[in-house]
């Protein structure tokens, strides 16, 4: 008992000298203050992105001022967020900021295409990144508008938005990256006219030295006759008043520093054009954005199953002839924006060819968007550019010297492509697909011989076996073949067989020839008996009545003398 007493005292012992220790040192590796798990330290909310936009707010007419609203919603997971550095407005902006599109929700941010780079993408977004320069299409923000229009613009519950602004957020299939060598002022101007004109004509399948006419005046005329020289098309400008010609003649179209010859302009009233030109045309391209456009007159100019195409028309109102319609067979084309195939293509032949655009460049500011609007007012047919100059040249210099495509452009479109109607279709092909199209063609041709192969070993084989059963039928049968004639051979083998028929009728006739001219000649001795009594009955008879008739004409005689003597 003793010894465990003592047992039991040194373990008390111990425990008193370590757990202490122990506590202490578990004590200094715990936190001061125990509240539970630690818990993390608030963020500070991140407060919504600006947007500084110029926009019509009220119903009146299209006065614009400064506008600010916030992107509440995150950004989608196909769009992207583009910083814009340059946007366009033209004579469509005035008439929907005149209300002549219908009513659409206010605040309204003008502009339908801008330039800029991308500063956020979506999750889902494929071939752009931050950091590409990209253009954008947007649709008409009416509630009429299709998705094939452009990007939409009624995705904000308290405002209609538009390229007229800081910053805005697009789906990616409306953002195409631009080639380099392009400049932003340039593509600014192009993307949805230019976009249009190029659809319209890859369209019409128009072939190198095809005669088009242009209807229109201004930067979009200008545009496209750049678009249709570098397809090799004929150009003529075409107006339906002889006013309206003198009018192109003096102004022109061109800027002083775009260095291109104008085209000769033609009148469909004038009896000289007509006789040279009347019937000739095998499409006609509108772009006017007069106030209302008269195309009966200018009809004559096409030929029969030519086209009218309404590319890049601002105009409100189109008035045409259905005879005339009807008689030349003639279709007329609505306009609409180009898909991002056609649209890569035709940025890569605006960037080959060096197509610019005569327009007025303001900055970027509600005053001069005012500006803007009353310019475009007067001259409809004009555009005017929209820019913040700084982010633009801070751009360029950023990029000076860089070469090759962007990100997503065409690639491998040649300038015999370009420069021809053949090469309409401008979308580059890939290394690995051109190989993977030459292997699948050398697979399918081998497939193909070795069908024709296998066919034509089929058919000898069946002949072989054919051959060897007729073969053994004729060893064991006999020959069973049957003659073969054609109709004329059959029909001269019955004409034979009636002659070979007659033959034998004549030698069976012979056989009894001379027995039966025995007979016939006893017949005959008896019938000439016959006719010989016959014919003595005959002369007795013909007396008897030769003297009954002297006797009476001896009667007559004496009748006739008493006559006379009475």
């Amino acid at each position: 008992m003793a010894n465990l007493r003592r047992v039991a005292v040194g373990f008390a012992l111990l425990a008193c000298a370590v757990l202490p220790a122990a506590a202490a040192d578990k004590g200094a590796r715990r936190p001061a203050i125990s509240g539970g798990a630690p818990r993390r330290a608030k963020r500070a909310a991140v407060p919504s992105p600006v947007v500084h936009a110029v926009a019509k707010s009220q119903d009146g007419g299209p006065t614009l001022a400064d506008y600010s609203y916030a992107e509440v919603e995150p950004l989608g997971a196909d769009s992207v967020e583009v910083e814009v550095h340059a946007c366009v407005l033209n004579a469509g902006d005035v008439q929907q900021l005149r209300g002549d599109w219908g009513t659409c929700l206010l605040p309204l941010i003008p502009g339908r295409e801008a330039v800029g780079v991308v500063t956020k993408v979506g999750k889902a977004v494929k071939g752009i990144a931050p950091g590409d320069r990209v253009g954008v299409i947007l649709g008409t923000g009416m509630d009429s508008e299709d998705v094939e229009n452009g990007s939409d613009r009624n995705r904000l519950d308290f405002a209609t938005t538009g390229a007229a602004a800081h910053r805005i957020r697009v789906v990616s299939r409306w953002a195409f990256p631009l080639p380099l060598g392009i400049p932003t002022q340039h593509a600014a101007g192009a993307l949805s006219s230019g976009g249009a004109i190029w659809q319209q004509l890859k369209k019409a399948r128009l072939g190198k030295g095809s005669k088009v006419g242009i209807i229109g005046g201004g930067t979009a005329a200008g545009l496209a006759e750049q678009i249709t020289a570098a397809l090799g098309l004929e150009t003529h400008k075409v107006v339906g008043d002889a006013a309206a010609a003198a009018q192109h003649t003096a102004a022109g179209d061109g800027d002083a520093e775009l260095d291109r010859a104008e085209p000769e302009v033609l009148c469909a009233v004038d009896e000289d054009d007509l006789r040279l030109h009347a019937g000739s045309f095998d499409a006609l391209l509108c772009v006017s954005a007069c106030d209302a456009l008269n195309l009966t007159p200018i009809l004559r100019m096409l030929k029969r199953g030519g086209l009218v195409l309404l590319a890049a028309a601002h105009t409100p109102t189109v008035s045409l002839s259905p005879r005339l319609m009807h008689e030349r067979a003639l279709t007329l084309v609505g306009g609409g924006a180009p898909s991002k195939p056609d649209m890569l293509g035709f940025l890569a032949v605006l960037e080959a060819h060096g197509v610019k655009l005569a327009q007025t460049a303001l900055e970027l500011t509600a005053d001069n968007a005012v500006a803007a609007l009353q310019a475009l007012s007067e001259k409809p047919e004009e555009q005017v550019l929209l820019q913040r100059s700084s982010l633009r040249t801070k751009w360029a210099k950023a990029n000076k010297g860089k070469k090759g495509p962007a990100r997503g452009a065409a690639r491998g479109v040649s300038g015999a492509d370009l420069g021809s109607a053949g090469g309409l279709v401008a979308g580059g092909v890939s290394s690995m697909f051109g190989a993977l199209s030459r292997a699948a063609g050398e697979a399918k041709r081998a497939s193909s011989a070795m069908r024709e192969g296998l066919a034509s070993s089929m058919d000898g084989l069946v002949k072989q076996v054919e051959k060897e059963v007729e073969e053994e039928e004729e060893a064991k049968f006999g020959s069973l073949k049957l003659e073969v004639r054609s109709p004329k051979k059959a029909a001269a083998g019955e004409e034979g067989g009636e002659v070979a028929d007659l033959e034998e009728e004549e030698e069976e006739d012979g056989e009894g020839g001379e027995a039966e001219g025995e007979e016939e000649e006893e017949e005959g001795g008896e019938e000439e008996e016959e006719e010989e009594e016959e014919g003595d009955e005959d002369e007795d008879g013909g007396d008897d009545e030769g003297d009954d008739e002297d006797d009476d004409e001896d009667e007559d005689g004496e009748g006739d003398e008493e006559d006379d003597d009475k």
